[in-house]
């Protein structure tokens, strides 16, 4: 006959018509409370958890009912394991199953002197059991402490998904937690906001790549900045804005070569008037190098705008690199995106327009949208530095970018910053 359940040794079997163990539940204080149990219970695996909820009891007239925590779940192989043991002695011997090996032993033979064929096979399956103990809490002790429960992790998850981050940052993320910080630190749920919230600016990587240089510093050879993206993404605008910014103490020279969208060589020459500097329109990339030529002693810096296109419009893509390859001079290209553009239409856009080899990334709008996970997600991605950040389309709403102008946007949607 098979020990019972309170017995020092339990055996779990599969039902023979289901072919499933059957239901159990464990309940606690916490969920971390009742997956500690399981896992003193029957180690490290060998079990699926199949619900958690929190359940009520007690009270009277809606008083002092108390709440708690409770697990169902059922195991997954056959096993044997120890079930109901108090602790050990200091000899490590637990007297309760000494006790139980006597009277099975005394049963066995129906004397109280047992045989000694089966005292050695007693004290054989001593041996096996606890062998199979230690392997168990080896493991468990290796395995470290069950995280996958822990509320704060996927409280994380949730507001990093509203935050509109990829599910390889969240993955990542949620890894680290789990990895690299103690239960206890898990349980400082601000503490665990602001280390992620160090990991997010760590990944917004900034450059100062767009800043003017000083004149002297270039010698008799002018400073060339192209910018390049599809249309709409605010490329003159922000070209306007950087020139605005570098026009105290440097002579500029204003260059067009976007001769398709209609209208563009108006509202860039007006652009240049007001400023009070000249500006060019080129057609060629003849063009393009004699005034950058001709700039030599003259201009400190020339600001080039280009066409948009679109991320897969690799001709006229082809066509305006043409048009930037000078001679004696390397023009600083950057990529101007907008904030308020999905993950992967970004991925897609620095991807392709890697053909220019541009420093950097410029995000503009970033007043636009409610959400930025998905700019810092395709910066990652795509391992692209960011230099300037734009907020509008006054001329002073152009900044040198920061971590903090991407931090400042997370919400953890409670009307919070993360």
């Amino acid at each position: 006959m098979l020990p019972s359940r309170n017995a020092a040794i339990t055996l779990y079997k599969q039902d023979r018509e289901t072919g499933e163990f059957p239901l159990e539940k464990i309940d606690g204080e916490t969920f971390e409370e009742c997956t500690a149990k399981l896992r003193k219970q029957y180690g490290s695996g060998g079990y699926e958890i199949i619900t958690k909820r929190k359940v009520r009891e007690g009270g009277v007239l809606g008083l002092f009912i108390r709440k708690k925590c409770e697990l169902t779940y059922r195991l997954t192989q056959d096993r044997v394991f120890r079930s109901n043991f108090p602790p050990a002695d200091a000899g490590g011997r637990n007297r309760d199953f000494e006790q139980a090996k006597q009277d099975l032993l005394k049963g066995l033979t129906g004397d109280k002197r047992p045989n000694p064929d089966i005292i050695e096979l007693a004290k054989l399956i001593e041996r096996k059991f606890d062998t199979l103990g230690a392997r168990l809490d080896s493991r468990e002790s290796a395995a470290g402490p069950d995280r996958d429960t822990v509320p704060v992790i996927h409280g994380i998850e949730d507001l990093l998904e509203a935050n509109e981050f990829t599910a390889a940052v969240r993955k990542k993320i949620a890894g680290r937690l789990k990895s690299e910080l103690t239960l206890e630190q898990l349980g400082d749920e601000t503490g665990v906001h602001a280390r992620v919230r160090d990991w997010i600016a760590a990944m917004v990587r900034t450059v100062p790549a767009a800043e003017p240089a000083a004149p002297e510093s270039m010698g008799k050879k002018p400073r060339v900045i192209a910018l390049v993206g599809p249309t709409g993404e605010g490329k003159t605008t922000t070209l306007i804005k950087m020139a605005a910014q570098a026009r105290k103490g440097n002579k500029l020279c204003l260059i067009t070569i976007d001769n398709i969208r209609g209208g563009a060589t108006d509202q860039f020459e007006t652009y240049a008037k007001a400023m009070d500097v000249p500006s060019v329109n080129a057609k060629s990339a003849e063009e393009v190098q004699r005034v950058v030529s001709g700039g030599e002693g003259k201009f400190d810096i020339l600001f080039i705008d280009t066409a948009g296109c679109g991320a897969f419009d690799f001709e006229t893509m082809g066509k305006t690199r043409q048009m930037l390859e000078l001679k004696g001079i390397k023009p600083e290209v950057f990529l101007v995106v907008s904030a308020s553009k999905k993950t992967s239409d970004l991925t897609a856009i620095m991807g392709n327009y890697d053909t220019f080899k541009y420093q950097a990334v410029i995000v503009t709008k970033l007043d636009e949208t409610p959400r930025i996970g998905n700019v810092i997600s395709a910066l990652a991605e795509k391992d692209k530095p960011v230099a300037y950040v734009t907020t509008g389309q006054s001329i002073k709403q152009i900044k040198a970018a920061e971590p903090e102008d991407f931090l400042q946007k997370l919400s953890d949607m409670k009307g919070g910053d993360l």
